[in-house]
C-alpha cells in the first residue's frame, strides 16, 4: 500500500519556469504529455511569493508529490 500526498502545477511562461502550487488531480494525464496551454482568468500566487497577472498565457503540467509506503 502506499499512500499519495497529492500534486503538484508547475507554472511555465514564454518556455521559462516561473513556479509551482499544490493542487488535486484534475483528470488529466501526470507529467509532459498532460501539458495544458491556458490563458488565466484570476491572478495567481505560487509558492515562492511569485505572482502571474490574470491574462497570461500559461503552460501546466501536473505531478505527483513524493508520498510513503504504508505498512
Amino acid at each position: 500500500m502506499f499512500e499519495h500526498l497529492g500534486y503538484f502545477k508547475e507554472y511555465w511562461v514564454n518556455k521559462k519556469f516561473i513556479g509551482t502550487i499544490p493542487c488535486e488531480d484534475d483528470g488529466r494525464e501526470v507529467g509532459y504529455a498532460g501539458r495544458k496551454k491556458e490563458i488565466l482568468t484570476e491572478d495567481i500566487m505560487l509558492s515562492r511569493g511569485k505572482k502571474i497577472k490574470k491574462g497570461t498565457e500559461v503552460v501546466t503540467a501536473i505531478y505527483p508529490l513524493c508520498g510513503k509506503t504504508l505498512q
